[in-house]
């Protein structure tokens, strides 16, 4: 992954039970949300793949749809 330095550990959240979560954790979809101020969220319930691909980046979502007539 060019998005990550390869000396950094990669935490991420998915779904529900998380009581804690360390700073800099990717928190995906809508049951990650009270963990949102620990580092990047991306919403939906799941997000599609192309969100989440936006919000690691910093780069605007694609849809492949987007193209199409």
């Amino acid at each position: 992954f060019e998005y990550f330095p390869e000396q950094n550990e990669i935490n991420i959240a998915i779904g529900k039970g998380h009581t804690s979560l360390p700073a800099g954790t990717i928190c995906i979809g809508n049951c990650t949300i009270k963990h949102q101020d620990k580092g990047i969220f991306v919403k939906g319930c799941p997000p599609v793949a192309s969100e989440i691909l936006s919000k690691i980046t910093g780069t605007e979502a694609f849809d492949i749809k987007d193209g199409e007539e």
